[in-house]
């Protein structure tokens, strides 16, 4: 009798031992199979190492957001410095120079800045839709939601739109001498200042 109780338990630790590994692989996710709040894998591109790895529209958005939103009259004294040394036109204030060159140079400089506000006006308004969403997690930094995921990921596709289309504004909107002058700048400068992170699925 003794004999047959013990046999009769151990067949059920076994049972029991197999339900719950079997349960186990049942609520695993498949390799490969990404948890629906899992987020999103992410690497960083230094610019300094891999300028030619950063995308334009981050450069140049970069660049727009370090124009931009200069309110007091020493900002905007030091923000056309800054352009007019960017654009390679030092000799901007050098009154030896023509006056229809020196013009054409301060033109730049006001058309590069207009293009700056326009992109601030655009892109700060999806910029805080993009804060509000992230606020919901923090500060627990919990994993965002796939609908979230998705949200940001479409602003981020709306804000590229933008600054895209403002660098493909821009010349129409500079000299031809002043254009070269930027490309030059984002490419040489720029880009080497930047450090990109970015999720792998989208890059």
């Amino acid at each position: 009798m003794k004999r047959k109780v013990f046999i009769a338990c151990l067949l059920l630790l076994v049972f029991a031992s197999i339900a719950a590994t079997t349960s186990m692989k049942a609520v695993k996710a498949p390799r490969g199979v990404m948890s629906p709040f899992a987020q999103p894998e992410r690497t960083t591109i230094d610019g300094k190492l891999k300028p030619e790895k950063i995308p334009d529209h981050i450069a140049y958005s970069a660049l727009f957001r370090l124009i931009a939103k200069r309110d007091t009259e020493a900002e905007k004294q030091r923000g056309r410095a800054y352009i007019r040394q960017a654009l390679g036109c030092t000799a901007c204030s050098n009154q030896s120079k023509p006056d229809k060159s020196r013009e054409s140079e301060e033109a730049d400089i006001d058309a590069l800045i207009a293009a700056a506000e326009d992109f601030n006006q655009q892109v700060s308004i999806l910029d805080s839709r993009a804060v509000n969403i992230q606020a919901r997690y923090h500060p627990e930094h919990a994993p965002l939601s796939p609908e979230d995921q998705k949200q940001l990921k479409l602003l981020k596709n709306e804000k590229k739109a933008i600054v895209t289309s403002i660098i493909d504004s821009l010349p129409r909107r500079l000299t031809a001498e002043g254009f070269l002058s930027l490309k030059r700048h984002i490419k040489d400068h720029m880009k080497h200042r930047i450090k990109w992170s970015t999720d792998q699925e989208t890059e």
